[in-house]
Parts: C-alpha cells; structure tokens; sequence
C-alpha cells in the first residue's frame, strides 16, 4: 500500500474517533465487526467505513515457547483489489500455489514500491476489520502464505497475510 493510502486510512481512523466522543449516530457501536455471508470480515452496521481498533493494551497474545506474550504490532503483506470477484480469484491462485507476488502484480490496485508490503503495523494504525484479521493470523512466508478470509475497507478487498510479529 501506498504511503498515501496509509495516511488516508489513519486520517480516516482519527475522524472516526473524533466522531466516537460526540456519540455516534444510529445507536450502532463503531467497533463491532461482522463476518458477512461470504465471509468476508467488515465493520457491522456500516458499508466499508473503519471503526475503532481496540487499545494497544488490549493487544493480541501469541504463544512462543509455551509462553505468552503480548503482540503490539505485525508486519503485513496484501492485494487490494476494487471488485470481490477479482480478490476471490486472487486469493484462489494463492492457494492453488502460485507464488503470491506473482498473483500481486496482476490483480493488486495497489501501485506502490513497496511490493504490497504496508510494514509495520500496530493496533489502531488501520480498519478494526483490517487489524483484527492481522493480529489473528499466525506469521508465514511468501512462498508458503497463511491467508486472512476476505478484507473489506473502504478501499476495496484485502488479501493479507503476515510475515513477522513483535
């Protein structure tokens, strides 16, 4: 993702929680999330909007070694894609094999020199639907990605998977 799509899903996060202290409209809380029928991982009660991402206290917990600790950031790799259908197919050839940044120059939207890598990422930096589905995932590699189900932001679709957390 761009540097500048970065910004705009923070400076987005950051209206949202202004919006959050004068009350939100509709009763409905911003930070509830919805897996949709097609398993797709949205904020409930919006079309795409971010909502808020829990503290960095409330952060993740990861088992290493039968220990736990607390995970307060990842480091991410995605696909953006403006249509469903086309991160559907994305997300298939991944798992049918192909390498991942092969899939990634071919259906990504997302142009930057970063290779889809958005580096990384700690809690409330991103969509609540976005950061819950990164913090769950388990690290893996490019050759051999886990990936998240469907991502919907108001960007488009995000195929993610995370590479390392900390």
């Amino acid at each position: 993702m761009s540097t500048s799509v970065a910004m705009m899903m923070t400076l987005q996060y950051l209206n949202l929680t202004q919006k959050e202290k004068e009350g939100s409209k509709g009763g409905k809380p911003w930070n509830s999330l919805a897996e949709n029928k097609h398993g797709e991982i949205r904020p409930s009660g919006s079309k795409g909007m971010l909502s808020r991402t829990p503290s960095l206290a409330e952060g993740s917990k990861s088992s290493v070694k039968g220990r736990s600790k607390l995970v307060t950031a990842v480091k991410v790799r995605h696909i953006l894609c403006r249509d469903r259908e086309k991160a559907l197919e994305a997300m298939q050839k991944i798992k049918d094999g192909e390498p991942f940044e092969e899939v990634r120059h071919g259906y990504s939207s997302d142009r930057s020199r970063a290779g889809g890598c958005l580096g990384w990422i700690s809690k409330g930096m991103m969509a609540d639907a976005f950061a819950s589905a990164a913090f769950a995932l388990e690290p893996s590699t490019l050759e051999n990605p886990i990936l998240a189900p469907l991502i919907v932001t108001t960007f488009g679709y995000h195929v993610i998977f995370v590479e390392d957390r900390r």
